[in-house]
């Protein structure tokens, strides 16, 4: 709360909204016990030494970073990359959605959230905005494509942590990993083809679209994985497939896109039909 008034109600500059709302949770600690118990000035100043040595890295990250992208935009790399994605699309928005993913991808190996942003923002994003992409959609696709490095091989470090942990193979579990992630291959995509999923437009739009996609995750997800209320044969996990494609098909695609949503939101229900016929079935041959 003392963070939103600084930055709206106060109109303070990001940094110091951030100051003046951590010094106003300092205050309220030191004044106001919590569960009986008020912070003392030896706390407090632990508190402060400890989220000092915290905050290390990422400041020695936030230089690093910005002297890569001083470098970039002293050379011209930065406006470089910008033109070779746009030429490379040859004027086709999925295209370029397409070459800035792997991009993304690529630039973001091995790099920690912060410094893949940073970087993305400075070298893919401007040629998703001078497309016509809004630059809140445009962020979003950058900040999604590049932190998904973390499980996508060959690297995904977050998966190879995890299978060291649990003593498997690291790169079936790194391609297991981005198995399980495909929606964060596909959201990024519908930011862009969707405003309504960033919660711009009408409630009425807003609610529809994000039940659609929401629904269209859950049917592909059981149609990767074979199994929904039981395990799914080879033509159950093909129509429920495609019903999670109708159901995922995002708005302003191409001008038809309500009407296959429509059809999709009739197969999600022949399926829950048929899916409930089949457990009386069961039901009634157990009983």
């Amino acid at each position: 709360a003392a963070l939103v008034y600084a930055l709206f109600g106060l109109n303070y500059e990001p940094e110091m909204a951030g100051l003046v709302a951590t010094a106003i949770v300092l205050a309220l600690g030191v004044v106001f016990p919590f569960r009986g118990k008020r912070i003392g000035f030896r706390d407090l100043y632990a508190m402060l030494r400890d989220a000092g040595t915290s905050v290390l890295d990422l400041f020695m990250l936030g230089a690093a970073a910005g002297v890569m992208i001083g470098a970039l935009n002293y050379s011209g790399v930065g406006f470089t990359l910008t033109l070779v994605l746009i030429l490379l699309a040859g004027g086709s928005l999925v295209a370029l959605l397409v070459l800035s993913a792997i991009a993304n991808i690529i630039l973001g190996l091995g790099l920690p959230t912060v410094g893949v942003y940073i970087v993305l923002a400075t070298l893919v994003a401007p040629a998703l905005v001078k497309m016509g992409i809004a630059p809140m959609a445009a962020h979003m696709f950058i900040m999604y494509y590049g932190c998904l490095s973390m499980i996508s091989p060959p690297v995904a470090i977050a998966a190879f942590v995890a299978a060291n942990l649990a003593g498997a193979d690291p790169n079936r579990t790194g391609w297991v990993a981005m198995a399980f992630g495909w929606t964060l291959f596909v959201i990024p995509f519908l930011f862009v083809f969707s405003g309504t999923l960033l919660l711009k437009g009408d409630p009425l739009s807003i609610a529809v679209d994000l039940s659609l996609a929401v629904a269209g995750v859950w049917f592909i997800s059981a149609a990767m994985m074979g199994y929904a209320a039981r395990p799914l044969g080879f033509a159950a996990r093909a129509c429920h497939g495609v019903t999670g494609l109708c159901l995922f098909m995002p708005a302003n695609a191409f001008g038809a896109e309500r009407w296959i949503n429509a059809a999709g939101v009739g197969l999600a229900v022949a399926l829950f039909v048929r899916e409930k016929a089949v457990s009386r079935r069961a039901v009634a041959a157990g009983g």
